[in-house]
């Protein structure tokens, strides 16, 4: 409903408002934590916290750990969002890039395409043609 979407919309603000200075750091604020953390801020639980925010340290311990743990598709889906056929981006929709040995997260918020970088901490960017590798694209159920 278009209520819930506006409440949801609200609770990604505030989680952008807390995180948007915060410098990327492996296991508290990677592409990764940054949406399960989002996706935490948005269904009021607590799972990324729990299960992954401070299980690893640097790039070498993340791929080990996320070779271990639930997929990112898996993770995604147990949380309520669903994978769709590319179309045109909505709020909160969720994209997960394939990289050359894991998957990078990012979430739509006010028209834009959020991540956590790792020489710039949080940015914002416009539009899908600024996503340089294949992709799969979730929306909230």
């Amino acid at each position: 409903s278009s209520d819930l979407l506006l409440a949801d919309t609200l609770k990604m603000a505030n989680f952008i408002t807390l995180t948007y200075r915060q410098p990327f750091t492996w296991g508290e604020l990677d592409c990764n934590t940054f949406v399960a953390r989002a996706i935490d801020a948005i269904r009021g639980t607590d799972r990324a916290d729990r299960e992954i925010v401070g299980q690893y340290n640097d790039q070498k311990s993340a791929i080990r750990f996320y070779k271990n743990y639930t997929s990112a598709e898996q993770y995604i889906q147990d949380m309520g969002w669903k994978q769709i056929d590319h179309c045109d981006l909505a709020e909160l929709d969720i994209l997960l890039c394939d990289q050359a040995v894991y998957k990078a997260a990012h979430i739509v918020f006010a028209g834009k395409i959020w991540s956590c970088h790792k020489e710039h901490g949080i940015v914002a960017v416009e539009g899908l043609e600024n996503m340089t590798s294949p992709y799969t694209q979730w929306r909230r159920t």
